[in-house]
């Protein structure tokens, strides 16, 4: 073994370093000298790849990589765990763990193969003065569609502007040997054409939900834009997974501002619905067409900032293109003008130099983990399928992407938590209950603990909310909980205040807060978001909730 690079003494420290093979073992070199902690009841030192810690108590032991970056999040030795007391080691079962005074961090990594395709079709319904579609081989590119999912035969499809009800249908039956699983829309009982979204899964969809954005401009008033929620159960997979489809407004609709505005709000609309439908305890994925250039820094960051996503696929496993999916290289039309044959596009090859080169990204795969799961993905990619050599299916091209694995962070704690603290912060109208005028709205908050009593109470009446209005509140609803156990059951109730008549119920939504998510919630703040739907209405209640 090579002599230590730091003069130090032979306490227990580099006793410990010395027996994993100083220098030379894992941990490698060391890269500053022996430190007191806060707690002034135990030292610490840092090497090359981990540290190792040591207390009268617990003796002196290694702590690294995935493990440690956990421990690190719940406050080090004095945060809920306290000091290590066992090195890493392999558990049972696979994966690997360590022991600490007040619990565990258990570390493993499944494999757990997932793939996702999302296009835009482009395929626009009839409408009373025309067909609007701007292709050339509406029918082949349907069928070369079927053909290359066929053949690549991802898990999980999204398909958008599939208006047409009987293409829907023909799609599926093509493809239901393959995708058992399927979820349209969004739609609703009125002459307005539905979403055009078709979400196809090889794997049983536990639950099924859907959003129509009300605010809109241009064409797309007529139809219902919005989006699509499956939760999806893969066998030996460790856990479920939230899959989000959307299709946004047009930015060029109606007028550029008044529909740049939309996507806006359909965005917030559309983070409210996805908040509401995933769990930091699951992993959550995103696709469709958003129609907000990512090329464009600033509309970028907005579309960031709205969604709160964790990762952008293309950003952190694309080829280093821009990865553009809406290209100036046009070859889905034959003419751009039928009466023009100057207009006239020529078959130009999928992988012909010239694409790629202009245009914009609109088209996303967006990932979403919490700090139990966190799913890991490769080789995202753009597609351009033909329906003909030379002549594009749609105008989009579409994206791939595949998940390899999911890695698992799983903290055990054997000592109380502390005081939770659960506030209503704010409410999100989606849209307007049936009444006459804006609505009145109150909402109550209601927790019961696993042990203890629970308490109710309503925040307070808030006067003519239109659909879109984000309400925060100035005085929220505050509780404040001891421990509450194995878990925390968290009730908001809605109603809408009547002057002529009884007040309308909105809804009632339930969710079941675990002790491991309460677990990962020391020192933190983290928010959840409920929707609420009822008497024509649609809310989002946002409440926050930190331990410690």
């Amino acid at each position: 073994m090579n002599a230590p690079n730091f003069n130090l003494n032979l306490g227990p420290i580099v006793l410990k370093w010395a027996e994993l093979g100083g220098p030379d073992g894992f941990l490698g070199k060391s890269v500053g000298g022996e430190l007191s902690n806060p707690d002034n009841r135990g030292r610490r030192q840092r090497f090359e790849n981990g540290y190792i810690y040591w207390s009268p108590a617990t003796g002196a032991h290694e702590i690294h990589g995935n493990i440690y970056k956990k421990w690190e999040s719940l406050g080090w030795e004095s945060g809920l765990l306290g000091y290590p007391t066992s090195d890493e080691q392999d558990e049972s079962g696979g994966g690997r763990i360590s022991h600490f005074e007040h619990g565990s961090i258990r570390w493993r990594k499944f494999d757990a193969p997932l793939s996702f395709v999302s296009y835009n079709m482009a395929l626009l319904p009839l409408t009373p003065v025309g067909d609007p579609y701007k292709g050339s081989e509406r029918d082949k590119a349907i069928s070369a569609l079927i053909e290359n999912l066929r053949r690549k035969q991802p898990s999980v499809v999204g398909l958008s502007e599939v208006f047409v009800d009987s293409e829907k249908r023909h799609i599926h039956t093509k493809l239901e040997a393959l995708y058992p699983h399927a979820l349209t829309g969004p739609d609703e009982a009125d002459i307005e054409s539905d979403g055009g979204l078709l979400l196809l899964s090889k794997y049983p969809m536990v639950l099924k939900h859907s959003t129509i954005f009300r605010q809109c401009a241009g064409d797309d008033k007529l139809a219902n834009k919005g989006a699509l929620h499956a939760r999806i159960e893969v066998p030996g997979h460790p856990t479920q997974y939230d899959i989000f489809l959307s299709h946004t407004q047009n930015p060029d609709a109606g007028g550029k501002n008044a529909a740049r505005k939309q996507v806006k709000s359909q965005l917030r609309h559309l983070a409210s619905f996805v908040h509401a439908f995933s769990s930091p305890l699951r992993p959550a994925l995103l696709m469709g067409d958003l129609n907000t250039d990512a090329l464009d820094p600033d509309l970028y960051q907005d579309l960031k900032d709205r969604l709160d996503y964790s990762l952008d696929l293309w950003k952190i496993t694309g080829d280093g293109t821009d990865g553009i999916t809406l290209d100036k290289v046009n070859n889905f039309r034959l003419f751009d003008k039928i009466t023009d044959p100057g207009t006239f596009n020529p078959p130009l090859p999928w992988n012909d130099s010239t694409r790629g080169r202009g245009g914009q990204r609109i088209d996303y795969l967006l990932s979403w983990h919490g700090p139990q799961y966190w799913p890991l993905y490769r080789d995202t990619k753009v597609l351009r399928w033909q329906s003909s050599p030379g002549r594009d299916i749609s105008d989009h091209y579409g994206l791939e992407t595949q998940q390899t694995h999911v890695r698992e962070l799983h903290v055990t704690v054997r000592r109380p938590l502390g005081t939770t603290t659960l506030k209503l912060e704010q409410f999100h109208c989606l849209e307007e209950t049936d009444e006459i005028g804006d609505d009145t709205v109150d909402f109550q908050l209601s927790y019961k603990p696993a042990q203890g009593i629970g308490i109710s109470q309503w925040v307070g009446d808030v006067d003519d909310v239109a659909t879109g209005d984000v309400y925060k509140y100035r005085s929220p609803v505050v509780f404040k909980i001891p421990d509450p156990g194995a878990w925390l059951d968290l009730t908001v109730k809605g109603r809408e205040k009547d002057d002529l008549n009884a007040d309308d119920n909105i809804d009632t939504a339930k969710i079941r807060i675990e002790r491991r998510e309460l677990t990962e919630l020391f020192r933190r703040t983290m928010r959840r978001v409920v929707r609420l739907s009822g008497d024509g209405g649609e809310y989002a209640v946002t409440m926050s909730i930190a331990v410690g």
